[in-house]
């Protein structure tokens, strides 16, 4: 069970989820949580993991290719009998060094096809079914890492500038013409199996320590799985009326008192203050964390 003081178990009850890239990492937080809630979870990727929640339907499959993202879709629907909530956090990054220069064509292509084109693909797919589902909603995972940064990791970088580009232009499409509500949760640093690696290959690359990325960040510390994925099913509530785009990104939130970390919410969206105010109680379920919720419009 999540830790909360709420009962939980029931908040997602009825509720049906596809999860890609749900075998480790944030992707297996998110759905845990979600099974926690009540949910019943399908998880994609291409092998299974230790973090693989065991209640969870595994169906392996390649999201790099269209017609492995049609089949994966098509088999999440059929066991699942619908669909009411996707979550597109499939994604793969690779440090190139010594710079942008060194990024070849197929890695551009991969890193494409794995981080964009998958979530664009699978999103098509599972719409049909979506736009017949009751308070439907589309989750994008996307990074910090669409800011300026090194050129190592350009490709990876611009892969989620478009994800980022397209998931508002999707809300804006789906919200008044099917209520399909569309959003982003953008983490900063996360421990991470993938994210780990490389963290300390630029940590190598740079002649520090591994624990010197976390000293980078305001926090003092890396995210944690369950921190996204709290963040994350706040937005598959069916009180959030409108279309919102949400960033939770450790880096930019000032340190909190000794000991303690922050956990920043930052709402865009006309009235979704209302909506996620009195939801004040379900955030605070983030143990040992001082919130902030900023609201705009």
């Amino acid at each position: 069970m999540s830790n909360s003081v709420l009962d939980l178990s029931k908040e997602f009850a009825g509720r049906r989820v596809l999860v890609t890239g749900g075998s480790r990492g944030i992707g297996a937080a998110i759905a845990q949580r979600l099974l926690d809630g009540g949910a019943s979870v399908v998880v994609v990727a291409r092998s299974r993991h230790e973090q693989t929640p065991a209640r969870a339907t595994f169906i392996k499959g390649d999201i790099r290719t269209p017609d492995g993202c049609k089949k994966l879709v098509e088999e999440s629907i059929k066991v699942l009998g619908g669909l009411d909530i996707l979550v597109n956090n499939a994604a793969a990054a690779k440090l190139i060094l010594p710079n942008s220069e060194a990024i070849t064509d197929a890695d551009w292509e991969e890193t494409i096809a794995s981080n964009f084109l998958s979530a664009v693909r699978i999103t098509n797919a599972a719409l049909p079914t979506l736009k017949q589902a009751k308070d439907p909603s589309i989750l994008m995972i996307s990074s910090g890492s669409d800011l300026p940064g090194n050129g190592p990791l350009v490709h990876y970088g611009a892969s989620k500038a478009a994800l980022n580009y397209y998931t508002k232009a999707l809300a804006k499409e789906l919200g008044a013409a099917n209520k399909i509500r569309v959003n982003t949760v953008t983490p900063g640093g996360v421990e991470t199996p993938g994210g780990d690696i490389i963290r300390n290959e630029i940590m190598t690359a740079m002649g520090a320590p591994p624990e010197a990325a976390a000293a980078m960040v305001p926090l003092g510390r890396l995210g944690l799985p369950s921190d996204i994925a709290e963040a994350s099913v706040e937005i598959h509530h069916a009180v959030v009326q409108r279309p919102l785009h949400f960033a939770f990104a450790f880096e930019h939130v000032e340190r909190g008192e000794q000991g303690r970390g922050a956990v920043a919410l930052v709402v865009m969206g006309h009235g979704s203050g209302a909506a996620l105010l009195h939801r004040k109680a379900r955030l605070g379920a983030v143990q040992s964390l001082d919130l902030a919720l900023l609201v705009y419009g």
